[in-house]
C-alpha cells in the first residue's frame, strides 16, 4: 500500500451524520481507488454497510473514471445518506375566519387608541362605528378547529443510528368546559352566547359584555345577545343594543340604547334631541335630558327629565325627579317632584295614554261615528217615504236601497266595534290617568287626560293628585286637606285632539277611571 496514496484519498461524515462523502484529492494513482479501497475506508468511519452502500460506491467509481482530477481539482461524492428526522408540530388553535378578522382588527384598534384615531387613513370609505372588536358569538356556532400536537418521525443516520424526533409541544390554551365544548375531530363550538375571551392560556365565553371604557371607535357599534356593562360611557351617535340588559356608569351622549329587559344609567343620558333609550321593561336613570325614550314598563329617574320626549307603557316612579320641558306620556300612574319650570318651560304630561292605541280608539271612534250618521240617514230617508201615502215603483225601490245602506252600516259597525272594544279594555287595564306631584306644578304646565288638555294659568303647590273624577273629568286632589277642585277652575281646558274623550265611547265602554 502506498501511504501518499491512501493520504489522498477518504471518506469523511458530515457534522449531521446524515452524508458520508468519498473525496479522491489529486496526484493520487488512479488505480489506487477502487471498491474495496473505498469500502475499507467507509467502514473505518462505521458507515452502515449493505446493498445501498454498495450500489452508492459503484456509482462514485463510475464517475470517477470520467473525471480530470488535474483541470478540475478534488473529486467528491456522497456515497451515503441517512433520513432526517421530522419533528412533531405543535398543537394550534385556529379561529373561524369572521372572529379572526375582528381579532386583528381589535389589535389594530389598541395600537391606534394612543393616537385617538377615529379611521384608518386607508379605510376612510368604512363606517367606523359598525366595525365591532367584540368577539360576539351564538350558542353552537363554530370558534375554530383544533390541530392537536404530533410525535414527529425519527430518522436514521448513516452509520444506522436513530435520530430521534422531536415531539410537538402541546398548547397551553384551556378552554372552559362550562361555555365551550371542544369535539373529538377538534372543532371548537361555542356552548353559550356571549363575547368569545382570549386571554392568556385560556379561552372562555362571558355571558355579560363588559367594557371597561367608553364605548366610541375603539370598540364600535355593540349588539350583545346578553348583558352589557358599560364602567365610563357611550360617545356620540353610537348604538348599544343588547338581548337583555344594559348598566351604563358614566355618561351617555347623542347614542342609541336598545335593551330587550332594563336600562340602568348610574349617570344620565345628554342626547341633544338626537340620542334614544328604548328598554323593553324598566328605565333607572339619573337624569334624562333631550332625548327618546321609550319604556315597556316603569321608568324611574332621580333628578330630572329635561326636554324629553318619553312613552312609558308601565308607571312614572320618581318621587324625587322635576319635568321639565318635553312630552312625557304614562299609561300608569305618574309621581314626581315638579312638573314645569318657573321660567316657563312648556312641559307636557299625557296621562293614561299608550299613543298607538289612543290613536286606533280615536280612528275607530270617527269611523263608527261616520257609519251610525250613514245609517242613521238611511233611516230617516226611509220614514219620510213611509210617511208618503202614494204608492208607485220608484218608491219601492228607493226603500230597498235604503233598507240595504242602513244594514251595510250597521254590519260594517259590529267588527269595529269589537275592535274598538278589545282595544279599549287593554288601555283600561294599565291605563291610571293619575299624575302625583310632591313639589310643585308649574304654571305653563299641559296636563292631558280623558280626551282633554289642561293648560295651567297658575302655579299649584303640592302635594298634589290629579286625576279624572267618576265622569272622566280632571279634578285635582290637595293631598294634606283632602279637597278637591275641578282643574277647569285653575286651568284652561280643551279637547285633546291627539286622544279621545272617554264621553265619546259607546255607553257600554264608558268607565271611571
Amino acid at each position: 500500500m502506498d501511504t501518499q496514496d491512501d493520504n489522498l484519498i477518504s471518506v469523511k461524515v458530515s457534522s449531521d451524520r446524515l452524508e458520508a462523502t468519498l473525496t479522491v484529492m489529486p496526484g493520487i494513482d488512479r488505480n489506487y481507488v477502487n471498491s474495496d479501497v473505498v469500502l475499507a475506508k467507509a467502514v473505518a468511519q462505521a458507515i452502515q454497510t449493505g446493498s445501498a452502500l454498495t450500489k452508492r460506491i459503484s456509482e462514485a467509481l463510475i464517475a470517477f473514471g470520467d473525471y480530470d482530477l488535474v483541470e478540475r481539482g478534488a473529486f467528491q461524492y456522497v456515497i451515503a445518506k441517512g433520513q432526517a428526522s421530522e419533528d412533531g408540530q405543535d398543537s394550534q388553535f385556529t379561529l373561524e375566519t369572521e372572529l379572526a378578522v375582528i381579532q386583528q382588527l381589535s389589535k389594530k384598534r389598541a395600537l391606534q387608541a394612543e393616537k385617538d384615531t377615529k379611521a384608518d387613513e386607508d379605510d376612510e370609505h368604512l363606517d367606523h362605528r359598525e366595525r365591532s372588536v367584540i368577539m360576539v358569538v351564538k350558542a353552537g356556532q363554530r370558534l375554530g378547529q383544533i390541530k392537536h400536537a404530533t410525535d414527529g418521525i425519527d430518522g436514521t443516520d448513516v452509520c444506522g443510528n436513530t435520530i430521534s424526533a422531536k415531539p410537538g409541544v402541546q398548547a397551553s390554551l384551556q378552554f372552559d368546559s362550562q361555555s365551550i365544548e371542544c369535539h373529538d375531530n377538534g372543532a371548537v363550538i361555542a356552548k353559550i352566547a356571549g363575547q368569545l375571551l382570549l386571554e392568556g392560556d385560556s379561552a372562555h365565553i362571558n355571558p355579560t359584555l363588559v367594557i371597561n371604557e367608553y364605548v366610541d371607535y375603539s370598540t364600535g357599534n355593540i349588539d350583545f345577545p346578553g348583558k352589557v356593562e358599560v364602567f365610563e360611557g357611550i360617545r356620540d351617535c353610537f348604538e348599544v343594543v343588547s338581548g337583555q340588559s344594559i348598566t351604563v356608569s358614566g355618561l351617555v351622549e347623542a347614542a342609541d340604547l336598545v335593551a330587550a329587559r332594563d336600562i340602568e344609567l348610574h349617570g344620565g343620558i345628554s342626547g341633544r334631541d338626537k340620542g334614544t333609550l328604548h328598554a323593553g321593561r324598566d328605565i333607572h336613570a339619573h337624569y334624562l335630558n333631550a332625548a327618546v325614550c321609550k319604556v315597556g314598563r316603569d321608568l324611574i329617574v332621580e333628578k330630572e327629565i329635561c326636554d324629553c320626549t318619553v312613552v312609558v307603557t308601565g308607571s312614572v316612579r320618581s318621587p324625587s325627579s322635576r319635568i321639565m320641558g318635553g312630552h312625557v306620556s304614562v299609561l300608569g300612574t305618574c309621581e314626581c317632584w315638579q312638573v314645569g319650570s318657573e321660567a316657563g318651560a312648556h312641559t307636557i304630561l299625557s296621562l293614561g295614554r299608550a299613543d298607538a292605541l289612543d290613536g286606533l280608539v280615536r280612528d275607530t271612534l270617527k269611523l263608527i261615528g261616520k257609519l251610525s250618521a250613514k245609517a242613521a240617514k238611511a233611516k230617516a230617508q226611509m220614514q219620510e217615504l213611509n210617511d208618503n201615502p202614494e204608492a208607485s215603483s220608484l218608491k219601492a225601490e228607493m226603500m230597498t236601497s235604503l233598507k240595504f245602506e242602513a244594514s251595510e252600516a250597521e254590519s260594517k259597525k259590529k267588527p269595529l266595534m269589537a275592535a274598538l272594544e278589545g282595544t279599549y279594555k287593554l288601555i283600561e287595564e294599565k291605563s291610571e290617568p293619575t299624575l302625583t306631584v310632591q313639589g310643585l306644578l308649574c304654571q305653563g304646565s299641559e296636563i292631558r287626560a280623558g280626551g282633554h288638555k289642561a293648560v295651567f294659568t297658575q302655579s299649584i303647590q303640592g302635594p298634589l293628585t290629579i286625576r279624572l273624577d267618576e265622569i272622566g273629568e280632571m279634578v285635582c286632589v290637595d293631598l294634606k286637606s283632602g279637597s278637591v277642585t275641578p282643574v277647569k277652575n285653575m286651568a284652561k281646558l280643551s279637547p285633546d285632539e291627539s286622544s279621545f274623550s272617554r264621553q265619546e265611547l259607546p255607553a257600554g265602554l264608558r268607565k271611571a277611571a
